[in-house]
């Protein structure tokens, strides 16, 4: 059962693997993250896109992904702090181990009498903040992928409780707490820098703040009750993309994230964790010991349902 369901899931992260801008050629001239000479140009607006196809929509696709501007975003102590007081302890993450719980403990008060002993308690809690900072600056500043990130654990489950079909398993993947961390705090400020400055299509509602799910039904019907009245045609287009997250190009994505002002060292994370990342099955049962993971032979695309990233990639890509 664990092996069908692994060979399920290469097959389903495979989807994108056949179109034209997912060739070994490509990946290799754009880079994971964006991060060659080729991609600068696309970006500066001054590549030959005959070399890398001929086919004029996709010309005009790479075409939109001029860079506009670079935002200059700080990693603070207080920023990681902050997501990690919002986050709940409950959400299951990092198949390390490193429970979520760890890293909350950390601004938890501490109480005591003894004055001496409550200064240096609080002492050895900044130093450990301060050291996890480091960590993921290091990582940020270079563009470093920890092993551990490496790991994700996808966990299926059942989307019609008590009937596990094999084309009814929900995949979420599971995430190290301190990488959808990071990935939290930049893509929502730039995020932030999207929606001050009128960057994302109006018809998107997915991921953004002050819109509900409820939304897009309410003009709908608004819409075509107007269209009724005044006796007016009317045409509409209404995409709910499936799988949408898993058929993402990775790198095509962080040619496009860095369009709209993703710094170049956080692209360059996020395209090299998903090109090295190993997949794991996770069931009832247990996490299964085979995995897979994306090579030049086995295309495995996609940004991840699970990840922080993903709703902000996806409503940059729609935009």
């Amino acid at each position: 059962m664990a092996q069908l369901i692994l060979n399920r899931n290469k097959k389903h992260f495979s989807q994108a693997g056949e179109t034209p801008l997912a060739t070994n050629e490509i990946i290799d001239l754009f880079g994971p993250g964006a991060n060659t000479e080729y991609a600068e140009k696309i970006l500066n607006g001054t590549a030959d896109l005959t070399e890398v196809t001929d086919d004029v929509t996709l010309q005009l696709l790479l075409r939109l992904m001029r860079r506009e501007t670079t935002l200059e975003i700080d990693l603070t102590i207080d920023d990681m702090m902050n997501r990690y007081k919002k986050w709940d302890e409950r959400t299951t993450t990092s198949p390390s181990g490193r429970h979520l719980g760890h890293f909350k403990a950390l601004y938890c008060p501490f109480r005591s009498d003894n004055d001496i002993e409550k200064k240096e308690i609080e002492d050895t809690r900044s130093a450990i903040i301060s050291l996890h900072h480091t960590m993921l600056s290091i990582a940020t500043n270079n563009s470093f992928v920890y092993n551990r990130w490496k790991t994700i654990v996808t966990q299926m489950i059942e989307k019609d409780k008590g009937s596990p079909k094999l084309h009814r398993l929900r995949v979420i993947h599971l995430y190290e707490c301190n990488l959808n961390l990071l990935f939290g705090i930049y893509f929502r400020k730039l995020q932030q820098h999207n929606e001050d400055n009128f960057k994302l299509n109006e018809g998107c509602y997915g991921g953004r703040p002050n819109r509900r799910a409820i939304d897009p039904v309410i003009v709908d019907v608004t819409q075509t009750e107007i269209a009724m009245i005044l006796r007016r045609a009317l045409i509409r287009f209404q995409n709910d993309a499936t799988a949408c997250f898993d058929r993402i190009l990775n790198h095509l994505a962080q040619l496009n994230n860095r369009s709209f002002g993703l710094p170049a060292e956080i692209a360059k994370i996020v395209g090299i964790f998903l090109f090295e990342a190993m997949y794991f099955i996770k069931t009832g049962m247990g996490v299964l010991v085979t995995g897979y993971k994306h090579t030049r032979t086995s295309f495995v695309g996609g940004t991840g349902q699970g990840s922080v990233a993903s709703m902000y990639i996806w409503g940059m890509i729609v935009s």
